[in-house]
């Protein structure tokens, strides 16, 4: 399972995908690979859809088939279709049974609107969307880490095979060649103390 969550100022989307994947051609991706995705949208801009840059009133202006002025709350509710209040706009895709989505749109006035009447088909097409943009968003993240490791591992290869192969023979005849680089240490006169004549020294 892959979970993303994008945070900006007045909205956060926790979008969440379910995917299986074959180690042996696909690799769970990285942070790396979801920031070149973000970066490099074009994979996923055919899919784009304009929620990722609603703020509260706008959102609102388009699912909210009535709207009303708020007070400090904002009844009444509409339990698994979206909840709301003065500040905030709350869409869970998974009331709906429609993917995990969860689209939180905030407002910092307190005298924003409020929805009266909700599209609930306006409401069922955005998880869609959403749903759809997610999966495609994951696989383009998917592909491009699948696509580097795969670039690495070539790399690899070529310089292992570019590196001399060398038996241990070789290895052990260049390290005596080194070694005639060095003096042999110098013999250490020592005192043999055995017999007892340490006079010189007391």
């Amino acid at each position: 399972m892959i979970s993303l969550e994008i945070v900006s100022a007045d909205k956060s989307f926790q979008l969440i995908s379910r995917k299986e994947f074959d180690n042996e051609s696909e690799y769970l991706p990285t942070c790396e690979s979801v920031e070149a995705v973000v970066t490099n949208d074009d994979r996923t801009s055919a899919t784009a859809t304009p929620w990722r840059y609603w703020d509260r009133a706008t959102a609102l202006s388009r699912i909210a088939g009535v709207v009303k002025p708020a007070d400090q709350y904002c009844p009444p509710k509409f339990p698994f279709t979206l909840e709301q209040s003065a500040k905030r706009l709350k869409i869970d895709c998974l009331y709906r049974g429609i993917g995990d989505a969860i689209l939180l749109y905030l407002s910092p006035a307190t005298s924003a609107q409020c929805a009266a009447a909700v599209d609930t088909d306006l409401v069922d097409s955005l998880c869609r969307s959403v749903a759809d943009w997610t999966r495609k968003f994951v696989s383009s993240a998917v592909e491009e880490e699948t696509n580097t490791r795969r670039r690495n591992r070539q790399l690899g290869n070529r310089f292992d095979q570019q590196q001399p192969v060398q038996s241990s023979d070789v290895i052990n005849q260049l390290i005596q060649q080194r070694r005639e680089f060095f003096e042999p240490p110098p013999e250490m006169d020592y005192w043999d103390v055995s017999d007892g004549e340490v006079s010189d020294f007391e």
